[in-house]
């Protein structure tokens, strides 16, 4: 008969830890490998990121309106120029202004896509005959299905002479 040795039963069990290590991790494997990704909106989502400068002097400094997006089926621009895709609503005034965006992902692809975009605003100046106006805007996109995303509202901006 053979002499089982203490060191021959911890290699065996050693064996069987490793055994199980193995079948959990291939477990662990293949459920990460089956889960599918979360199923994104085909309507773009914009969230508020800043504004600056907070004070300008009309007509000598731009305003950026930093905004951040994202869209499920990345639809977002255009390659035509005269066609906008940005429309952003100064509080002063009654109709808004809309902004051509170039597309954000290659033509014919259908994939989530997440950024941030900078809208220049040129020349702002004061409507009235105060020394300065105070002004926020309010800002949206639409793909090209024509999805609206949410509308965000940015912060004040003063406006002086």
């Amino acid at each position: 008969m053979q002499k089982i040795t203490k060191q021959h039963k911890q290699r065996n069990l050693f064996s069987g830890y490793l055994y199980i290590a193995g079948i959990v991790g291939l477990l662990l494997n293949w459920a990460a490998c089956t889960k599918e990704a979360p199923e994104q909106s085909a309507i773009p989502v914009i969230v508020y990121d800043s504004i600056s400068p907070l004070e300008l002097t009309q007509f000598e400094e731009k305003v950026h309106i930093y905004i951040n997006y994202q869209d499920g089926d990345g639809d977002l621009g255009t390659q035509n120029p005269d066609s906008v895709s940005i429309i952003v609503k100064d509080s002063r005034l009654q109709i808004a202004d809309g902004y051509h965006l170039k597309p954000l992902s290659p033509p014919g692809t259908n994939l989530f896509i997440a950024g941030q975009l900078d809208i220049v605003l040129k020349n702002l100046f004061v409507l009235g005959n105060a020394p300065y106006e105070d002004v926020f805007f309010e800002v949206y996109i639409t793909d090209r299905k024509g999805h609206k995303s949410n509308m965000l509202k940015t912060q004040t901006v003063r406006v002086k002479r």
